[in-house]
């Protein structure tokens, strides 16, 4: 199947995309978002990408920052 240039739900990651998305407009700042995604032990995207895991309750890296949130709030594409 050819995905070029188009866009494709990542069902894995869906839910916790569209909470944080809700958590936001729902004037929940981006501090309380990143502790919650680290209380959750959700990894960042850049954990997901390497792991292929969602949230691992024993992992030590790929915590959430408020910098890589608000990259992800403002990237209309991600």
């Amino acid at each position: 199947m050819n995905h070029k240039n188009k866009l494709v739900i990542d069902f894995n990651v869906a839910n916790i995309v569209k909470k944080i998305f809700d958590m936001y407009v729902n004037g929940t700042g981006t501090k309380l978002i990143v502790q919650y995604l680290n209380d959750d032990h959700y990894l960042s995207p850049l954990g997901y990408r390497k792991t292929g895991i969602v949230q691992d309750k024993n992992r030590t890296n790929y915590l959430w920052n408020a910098t890589t949130l608000c990259n992800m709030l403002k990237n209309e594409v991600c």
